[in-house]
Order: C-alpha cells, then sequence, then structure tokens
C-alpha cells in the first residue's frame, strides 16, 4: 500500500511521485470572454528546476455563442507565449484538451503559468466549461524528474 512521507498527504506524494508541479482545478465556468484576456487559469510562483522541461497541460469543455468566431487558447509563462493548446470554432469542438512543453531557463526558481485566450476572428464568446465531476485543469508535470 502506498504511504505519504511524514508531515504529507497522501494526495501530496502520489502528485509528486507523478511529478506535477502544480494544478488549477475548477468546477465553475469561467468568465464570458468577449476579447483577448488571461482568463482565470492561472498559477503563479510555481516552483521549477533550471534544465528541467515540464508538461503544461489544459483539459477544459468550452462554450461559443452562436457567430463566426476562432479563439486560440495559448501557454504562457511569465506573460510569454510558449505555445499553443488549441483552436477553438463555432462547432469545431467543445474539449480542448493540449500539452505545451517548455524548458525551464537557469534564470529563475519560480515562474507563473497561465492560459490566454486569444481571438482570433471576431465573431463569437467565449466560456471555458467547468462542473461537478468534470472539472477544468492547468497542470504543471516536471517530465524530467519522471
Amino acid at each position: 500500500m502506498p504511504t505519504a512521507a511524514p508531515g504529507e498527504s497522501f494526495a501530496a506524494s502520489r502528485y509528486n511521485a507523478l511529478g506535477i508541479t502544480a494544478q488549477f482545478e475548477a468546477t465553475a465556468n469561467g468568465a464570458t470572454l468577449t476579447v483577448d484576456t488571461v482568463t482565470d487559469m492561472v498559477l503563479n510562483n510555481v516552483p521549477v528546476i533550471a534544465g528541467d522541461t515540464y508538461a503544461i497541460h489544459l483539459n477544459t469543455r468550452i462554450s461559443l455563442t452562436a457567430g463566426g468566431g476562432v479563439w486560440v487558447l495559448e501557454a504562457r509563462v511569465n506573460g510569454t507565449k510558449i505555445g499553443e493548446f488549441g483552436w477553438v470554432q463555432v462547432n469545431a469542438q467543445d474539449v480542448v484538451d493540449g500539452t505545451v512543453y517548455w524548458d525551464a531557463p537557469v534564470t529563475q526558481a519560480t515562474d507563473d503559468f497561465d492560459v490566454f485566450a486569444n481571438e482570433i476572428t471576431v465573431g463569437s464568446d467565449l466560456v471555458l466549461v467547468g462542473a461537478a465531476g468534470v472539472p477544468r485543469t492547468l497542470t504543471i508535470t516536471n517530465v524530467s524528474a519522471l
């Protein structure tokens, strides 16, 4: 039977064994987005190890108003785009499940991660959808530690 380290919950020890460094989880919907913006899916001051590779994973259901809008959900570190989790357009998909890999530089011990919603074509509002049993998540995993 798995056990936790002294003073550490089993859930925390399991996350550590999986290399999970930080996780955002929400069972409520995010705000209705009408313009380019940082979503509420933010992880600040995440400890990273210089030179290690991290998997930044987004899983969320989405809802778009009717229309011809196109959005892209971007991965950002310290406010700088490092990749894209996925493109969203009406009737194209209802889930974004994507991973971006990032190598931690040698200049910082903690970094800020966020999901940025970039409206490419105006025409729809975007909502990141969460619900009990189907949360939306942003997970940072140190894959070098696995």
